[in-house]
């Protein structure tokens, strides 16, 4: 056993909460850290992490590497920016011990300790049976930043069907903050240029926690509205978002910074596999100068629909046009958004057989409509076919699943473009409306390249499905 406590910067009291995450032989504890995360992994400013999988032949030396390797890392890390990279990222889990700053050494099992409070840089403590003491840094301010297009806050989110996308970035006040007379804090966020910012919807607010609860809880109150104090600077694909002055506000220790704001993509932006992504840093007063918050990033993705006009030979067929309804009859609109027939979005197939231009749409169930056959062809006797498009997905991945059902079929599901192939066959004698038998999945690999963006690498890879059913 051994000893921990911390030590105050000014004498102003914190409750840390220490987690062990490594034994004394330095092997990675998992039920309190996410180490296997790390495998491979690449924090800002740093090399790639060594591969480490719990389960392998060699768990325990590549687990005490890994282990190893963070410790050094984070002896140079000067700023605290790869302890908080670690914290936000990797989530460290209860049970874990109270140590209160200036309040005494608690004792605890010898071994690897990350200790975090509300307001305060995460600090790290190897205990080895004797007293261990840490000085209280809270310098960096904490950063997280949300997506949301409709299915709930996350890091990522799937749009189309006329979804706006929905921001949201919270900064946490650091302790230090009370140690400066003027302090000035600035969002920097950069989107993808095909993403455009509804300037107008941003707000600025202050959140307090409410009542008891504790710095892991969630229930927040809005103690001011800071709109009119900040000042937003737009610049090509990146914009700001620049409070002058926090200590003029009623912001104290603890409390959240939230910045909050739409933007849009258009509805025919095909942005593949990599989505469209969203990075997020903030600045802030610091000893010896400005200081930089880790990057945050989220990941919007778009889907599209192609439809393949052919006959029962299987030859292209020009000139068929359609449209698109969604369950409730409505019709899919230029603009993504679903309407009135008076204003539907008409489709017509090129020599190539292919409908290309579709908006995105976003996970639902949607009715493929033949308006016109094709020269020489008659309109099936059902011109309505049904499909179902469900998708779910990640920060740095995306499961997309089509069912089509028959005559109509599912050609091809295509990772690099994030979209999907719908066929369906005209004949002469217009029988396109019969019911085919014909079921089967069959599994489609996206592999895409890495994208390399300022919070650091991130791979996007996933699965992708297609499926005929009947009915």
């Amino acid at each position: 056993m051994g000893r921990l406590q911390v030590t105050s910067t000014n004498g102003s009291s914190a409750e840390y909460h220490a987690v062990r995450i490594a034994d004394p032989d330095g092997l990675p504890i998992n039920t309190s850290f996410d180490w296997p995360a790390l495998s491979g992994a690449q924090a800002p400013g740093h090399k790639p992490y060594p591969t480490y999988d719990p389960n392998g032949p060699l768990a325990a030396a590549h687990g005490r590497a890994l282990v190893e390797r963070v410790s050094a890392d984070l002896t140079k890390d000067e700023d605290g920016s790869l302890a908080q990279w670690l914290s936000v990222k990797l989530q460290p889990k209860a049970p874990y011990t109270a140590v209160v700053t200036d309040a005494g050494p608690v004792e605890v099992e010898n071994g690897w300790y990350i200790l975090t409070a509300t307001g305060r840089r995460p600090l790290f403590a190897w205990v080895k049976g004797d007293l261990v003491t840490l000085g209280d840094k809270s310098d960096t301010p904490v950063l997280d930043k949300e997506i949301n297009a409709g299915d709930g806050w996350g890091s990522a989110a799937l749009g189309g069907s006329g979804r706006v996308f929905k921001y949201r970035t919270t900064i946490t006040v650091p302790h230090t903050f009370d140690l400066y007379s003027t302090y000035k804090l600035t969002l920097h966020d950069e989107h993808d240029q095909r993403l455009v910012l509804d300037a107008q919807s941003l707000k600025v607010e202050l959140l307090r926690l409410a009542g008891d609860t504790d710095d892991q809880g969630n229930a927040m109150d809005v103690i001011a509205n800071l709109t009119k104090d900040a000042e937003l600077a737009t610049a090509g694909s990146t914009f700001t978002v620049t409070i002058p002055n926090l200590k003029n506000t009623p912001a104290r220790v603890g409390d959240v910074i939230r910045v909050s704001y739409s933007m849009t993509a258009d509805p025919l932006v095909t942005p593949g596999a990599d989505g469209l992504v969203n990075d997020a840093y903030a600045t802030f007063p610091a000893m010896g100068g400005e200081g930089q918050t880790p990057h945050d990033a989220t990941r919007a993705y778009l889907m599209h629909a192609r439809v393949h006009k052919v006959n029962e030979k299987g030859a292209n067929l020009v000139g068929a046009r359609f449209g698109i309804q969604n369950d409730q009859d409505a019709w899919l609109l230029p603009n993504g958004t679903f309407g009135k027939m008076a204003q539907r979005a008409e489709f017509e197939s090129n020599k190539d057989g292919m409908i290309e231009q579709v908006p995105a749409l976003a996970p639902g169930r949607y009715k493929l409509v033949e308006l016109e056959a094709p020269a020489g062809y008659a309109l099936p006797k059902q011109p309505a076919f049904a499909f179902e498009v469900s998708a779910a997905c990640t920060q740095d991945n995306i499961e997309l699943e089509v069912e089509a059902t028959q005559p109509l079929t599912v050609e091809d599901v295509s990772g690099e473009q994030a979209s999907f192939t719908l066929k369906l066959v005209n004949d002469p004698k217009g029988t396109s409306g019969g019911f085919i038998p014909q079921t089967g999945d069959a599994p489609w690999l996206l592999a895409a390249g890495a994208l390399a963006c300022a919070g650091g690498l991130v791979l996007a890879a996933g699965m992708r499905y297609k499926r005929s059913r009947t009915q």
